[in-house]
This record gives structure tokens, C-alpha cells and sequence, in this order.
């Protein structure tokens, strides 16, 4: 079976925070991730698909993407 991994920094999701104009703390602030149900700060679910995206090196020029 085969698999590999990626990881997303932390200066990563606060980059794109700014790129994308979503400031929510959740995203950028330590001890906001910290107290939410889930211990820790989240990246943005789009900064994920883009990051496989670029992992499985999808170079295709497309107007969009649908996932299910």
C-alpha cells in the first residue's frame, strides 16, 4: 500500500490567512486553538486541498474543482 504525507507549517496557515482574508482566530491564534474542541489551532480546509493538490502534482488548467 502506498503512502506519503505533507504537513502545513505554521507560518503557512497564517500566510494564507492573510491571503484569504479569513482572519478567524482559530486559524491564527495559539491559545484560541488551544481552548477549542479541538486543542490546537486548524488551517483552512482550501490551503489543505491546494496543498495535496500541489503534492500529487496536478498541473491540469481548470476553471474549478469538484470534491465529494
Amino acid at each position: 500500500m502506498y503512502s506519503d504525507n505533507f504537513s502545513i507549517k505554521e507560518f503557512e496557515g497564517i500566510n494564507f490567512a492573510k491571503l484569504s482574508g479569513d482572519n478567524n482566530i482559530i486559524h491564527i491564534d495559539k491559545i484560541a486553538g488551544y481552548n477549542s474542541i479541538f486543542g490546537h489551532s486548524i488551517v483552512h480546509g482550501v490551503l489543505v486541498i491546494l496543498k495535496f493538490l500541489d503534492k500529487i502534482k496536478f498541473k491540469k488548467n481548470c476553471s474549478y474543482i469538484k470534491i465529494q
